[in-house]
């Protein structure tokens, strides 16, 4: 089937039904797996930890790298990638097998579309939209479930980074009914200088490495760092780095289950 990238410019000769996919992308990675479509999965990055099945497939790249004689050798009969920085990676995998790049989303409604576009392209549209539907009753039923809580939102990336209003992060809180307290900056993910901040809330997202610190310890950590809140959350890893279903079918949960006990 020929499927069209607004990415590439161009018509995209696809499989009808691939069945060797390799996902250099972690959420795409989940997104297979939710699907029910893991068995298809041949290959995956260094970063795919979830669903833990996924740790399982071979690994053939990191994010912005590809292991070419690996993934060579896996035989994929198709490639998906994302855009941002992976953006690079698309004419090297492109040689190899069909590559589809399918772009991140900037808006919690975005994910849903997210997961339609991976499931157009492996051509499975009737799993897609069963699960669609299901992230979408939970982004209704979690509709301005919160107060209007200050709240700051930070992920580790190579540095600290936190998230403006051009991303899924901001587009999450304000369903939720928080308010982000960079959610007026123009901007997607920026890295912020020293100094103190002073919200109701505090999200943190460390790599999953990073998470073999307690919680009281990442806790102290911040506080440290000048970052005062009067409750934390330190997620599982990843949580908020990553856009697959996982974002809203358990994050989404446990953010709006903290914020309410400050009510």
């Amino acid at each position: 089937m020929r499927v069209f990238s607004e990415v590439m410019g161009e018509a995209v000769e696809l499989p009808d039904k691939p069945k060797r996919i390799v996902s250099l992308s972690p959420s795409i990675t989940e997104t297979l797996f939710e699907m029910g479509l893991g068995d298809r999965v041949a290959g995956v990055t260094v970063y795919c930890h979830r669903p833990p099945e996924a740790m399982l497939k071979p690994r053939v790249a990191a994010y912005t790298g590809v292991l070419v004689d690996r993934l060579k050798g896996i035989n994929p009969d198709l490639i998906l990638t994302t855009t941002g920085v992976q953006r690079g990676l698309i004419n090297e995998v492109k040689a190899i097998a069909p590559t589809y790049p399918i772009p991140i989303p900037v808006t919690i409604y975005g994910v849903l579309d997210f997961v339609k576009k991976v499931a157009l392209v492996v051509n499975e549209l009737d799993r897609g939209e069963e699960l669609a539907i299901e992230l979408l009753r939970t982004l209704t039923e979690y509709a301005k479930a919160c107060p209007p809580l200050r709240t700051y939102v930070e992920i580790e990336f190579e540095e600290p980074y936190t998230a403006g209003a051009h991303t899924y992060v901001d587009s999450m809180l304000r369903l939720l009914g928080l308010r982000n307290i960079y959610g007026d900056e123009p901007r997607a993910y920026f890295s912020l200088g020293r100094g103190t901040i002073e919200v109701d809330l505090a999200i943190y997202d460390p790599k999953p490495i990073g998470r073999k610190r307690g919680s009281e310890e990442v806790v102290n950590w911040l506080k440290a760092r000048g970052i005062k809140a009067r409750a934390y959350l330190i997620t599982e890893g990843d949580e908020l780095a990553h856009h697959g279903p996982y974002l809203i079918r358990v994050t989404l949960r446990k953010i709006a289950e903290i914020c309410n006990k400050l009510h």
